[in-house]
């Protein structure tokens, strides 16, 4: 008796001695492994991962097959990621990491696969069936996402106005904000957009879209609602509040032309008298749109030739007009397609020569450059 109660302790210890030793292995084998995904090399990371599977078959342990999957996606074998973890979810559809396969399952169709429909439909189950989970938030912006991706304004705002009511402490509501006031304006609610947006850099200042927020603001009074002194307000603000910020150029800019809409025009051409020195200088290039919207100051007027101006009729005018407008707002395929429309209706238009010339300048001469210098012989 007392000697097979021996044997059975020994044998209780070996068991432990060798379930101590071989979670010691799977321990370090998982940290190469993350090593080796952190570092992007997948393919040798998913070798780990197999060799460590089989064992853990009869165990809790899911790590293992979410990180495989992750390794897959990385390799953009997309499928084959989705595989492994709806197998992870047949063996333990709760618990840890069984969330977050469900949500990059539901990722991967929507940002990836592009099977949007289906996509929704496993965010929805996501929601129900992990609603207690630490990345709603996140599925709730990867949806709005999916549906501003579908064009479906209406349905992205609603998403997005619940992360910014239900979620203010996530990662997520700063950057929902932002695209709440995008839809928004997108569906023409530009006072509602501008309402949703202004909250953001007043009480929180240090977000990373206060200064896109403040540009956007003062665009849509400028562009939209035409209430430049308003834009003036937020562009300023934006100069005061963020003077390192890249949009401070746009900003500089956009002051010059809600001086320039107001009459002010000898105001406007000093905002782009300084911002024209503070650009490289390039000997014999054609006009660029900066010193054409100074000329337009000097005119009081928008920029048209006064020089062979018979040959203008009043739909080249338009179209050459609105070329300056987008080449001001730097929105260069739209400059340069109204240009070519106004050199298809009068093939001598000077101005829209230059100016498709200045698109193009400085650069690679193509056979593009030669239909653009054609039209100009004929005032040589």
């Amino acid at each position: 008796m007392k000697t097979s109660l021996k044997l059975l302790t020994f044998l209780f210890l070996l068991f432990l001695l060798k379930t101590s030793v071989f979670s010691s292995q799977t321990d370090q084998r998982m940290a190469e492994a993350r090593e080796l995904s952190k570092s992007g090399k997948y393919e040798e990371a998913i070798k780990i991962y197999d060799r460590i599977l089989p064992r853990l078959l009869g165990t809790s342990i899911k790590e293992p097959f979410y990180r495989k999957g992750l390794c897959l996606h990385g390799l953009k074998r997309f499928k084959e990621a989705i595989a492994t973890w709806q197998y992870l979810l047949s063996r333990y559809p709760s618990g840890d990491y069984s969330d977050d396969a469900a949500l990059d399952i539901a990722r991967t169709y929507a940002f990836n696969l592009k099977e949007r429909d289906l996509a929704i439909r496993k965010y929805e189950q996501f929601l129900s069936r992990y609603p207690k989970s630490d990345r709603i938030a996140e599925a709730r912006y990867q949806i709005a996402g999916v549906y501003y991706e579908k064009g479906d304004y209406k349905k992205a705002l609603k998403s997005y106005e619940r992360i910014a009511t239900w979620f203010p402490l996530s990662k997520e509501y700063e950057l929902a904000v932002y695209r709440e006031g995008q839809c928004l304006s997108l569906i023409g609610k530009y006072e509602d957009a501008i309402r949703a947006w202004r909250n953001l850099p007043n009480h929180r200042p240090k977000s990373p879209y206060a200064d896109d927020i403040l540009l956007a603001i003062g665009d849509i009074y400028l562009e939209i609602l035409n209430k430049s002194s308003n834009a003036i307000k937020s562009y300023q603000k934006l100069l005061s509040s963020y003077p390192g910020s890249n949009l401070t150029k746009d900003a500089n800019h956009n002051i010059g032309l809600c001086y320039f809409q107001q009459g002010k025009f000898n105001v406007a051409k000093e905002v782009f008298q300084k911002e024209l020195a503070s650009l490289p200088k390039v000997e014999k290039a054609p006009p660029t749109g900066l010193e054409r919207l100074i000329d337009a100051c000097d005119k009081k007027k928008s920029y048209v030739p006064e020089h062979k101006t018979d040959r203008f009729n009043k739909a080249v005018t338009v179209l050459v007009n609105l070329g300056d407008m987008h080449f001001a707002e730097k929105d260069y395929k739209k400059a340069a397609n109204a240009y070519r429309k106004a050199m298809k209706e009068v093939p001598g238009t000077e101005d829209a020569a230059y100016a498709l010339m200045q698109w193009r300048f400085p650069g690679k001469v193509d056979p593009c450059f030669q239909v653009i210098l054609t039209p100009l012989f004929c005032f040589s």
